[in-house]
């Protein structure tokens, strides 16, 4: 099934994640982004050597798939209360406790980064005190 707000989608060049609206403003439905970042990701994995007629990546393809990403990233931060909301309304008896489980892991998860980093040896190098000439080294 396609819609015209799809056909409007699927022809619109993304570069920013501005572009990554409806033409009334709303939010374009994910499906529709993964979609779209997906056919830009193909064109950027193609290897040079490919056998076979394709379009090969470009520039607005690494363009449009940073801009899809941030968008994707920014809907569905945005839509997590809504999720809420939606399954409160449809009749579950949701406890805080409930709520506050996923939230609470994505916060531990994203505060265990460093500590996965210095585990994996990927760490930053150290930083070095600055080191100060003297102001006449001819003199001491």
């Amino acid at each position: 099934m396609s819609t015209p707000e799809y056909e409007r989608w699927a022809a619109l060049a993304v570069s920013t994640p501005a572009d990554v609206r409806t033409e009334a403003g709303g939010p374009v439905p994910l499906s529709w982004q993964m979609s779209k970042l997906q056919e830009h990701s193909d064109r950027l994995a193609l290897p040079v050597d490919f056998a076979y007629d394709a379009e090969w990546g470009t520039a607005e393809d690494a363009l449009a798939g940073l801009a899809l990403r941030t968008s994707l990233l920014r809907d569905l931060e945005a839509q997590g209360g809504s999720r809420i909301h939606e399954a409160a309304l449809l009749g579950a008896a949701i406890a805080w406790a409930t709520v506050r489980r996923p939230l609470v892991a994505a916060d531990e998860k994203e505060q265990a980064r460093p500590e996965c980093t210095v585990r994996c040896g990927i760490t930053a190098p150290p930083l070095e005190p600055a080191h100060e000439e003297p102001e006449n080294p001819g003199t001491s």
